[in-house]
């Protein structure tokens, strides 16, 4: 959002309890650092799980923001998405919202033709195409008969990455494995080189973003102008961490 020099006003609709409210946080507090001249309508919540957008689409609209940073998900993104274009969301402003393939594969053709950006862990279309990746992706499909999402890489390659820390540690103890964690480096479908920090079990993962466009090939939408963030750049620096600790004591 940093990189849309025309986007200035900025709302956010998080949902109402921690991750929600974090998230909008953190996220407002980085843009102000990377762009002093965006201005935030004061934030909005909705229910988790609400699926009558309505009263939230109107308020952030009354803002006439640019762009809208909304870290929702499951019903309550797909509410947003589907009761939008009744409003005319979509033509006036633009959404930033978590956007992972099981996202894009349920709203399908009805998802807005434009103005949607999404954040994704593990798009497996965006992916480096390596032979394991293509591999899974055949396995996945012929058991499942559908495309893998974020979340079945994901957790192929913790699976996998918990396997060679087991086999580090020579043990599947709780104290033998934590000790091990940071040793280990993996090379998963997600990107090679993965490691989990001791301070706090995060893994330097990378996420991608990109424009959500229909697909002729898939037949749902896919994430299109995609750029990769790599994993180390986005994590809590351990100063932060520490500070965070203490400050929840």
């Amino acid at each position: 959002m940093a990189k849309k020099a025309d986007w200035k006003r900025i709302s956010t609709l998080g949902s109402d309890y921690e991750w929600g409210h974090t998230s909008v946080a953190a996220f407002t507090e980085r843009l102000r650092q990377l762009r002093p001249d965006v201005s935030f309508a004061d934030p909005i919540y909705a229910k988790v799980g609400e699926t009558a957008m309505a009263p939230y689409i109107t308020a952030v609209l009354s803002n006439a923001p640019d762009a809208v940073y909304a870290p929702l998900f499951g019903p309550s993104l797909s509410a947003v998405l589907k009761q939008g274009p009744g409003f005319g969301f979509f033509k006036r402003t633009n959404l930033v919202s978590l956007m992972t393939v099981d996202t894009l594969q349920s709203q399908g053709a009805s998802m807005p033709d434009s103005n949607v950006y999404g954040i994704a862990r593990a798009p497996f279309f965006a992916l480096e195409q390596s032979p394991a990746l293509a591999a899974f992706i055949e396995a996945y499909r012929a058991a499942y008969k559908e495309y893998p999402t974020d979340w079945a890489i994901n957790a192929y390659d913790g699976l996998n990455f918990y396997a060679a820390v087991a086999s580090k540690a020579g043990s599947v103890e709780a104290d033998a494995v934590i000790a091990a964690l940071p040793q280990v480096t993996f090379d998963g479908l997600r990107a090679k080189g993965l490691a989990v920090r001791a301070l706090d079990g995060q893994m330097n993962a990378p996420v991608y973003v990109g424009k959500a466009s229909m697909s002729a090939e898939y037949g749902f939408p896919v994430l299109t102008e995609v750029e990769k963030f790599d994993g180390a750049s986005l994590m809590p620096s351990e100063d932060f961490i520490e500070q965070s600790r203490a400050k929840s004591k």
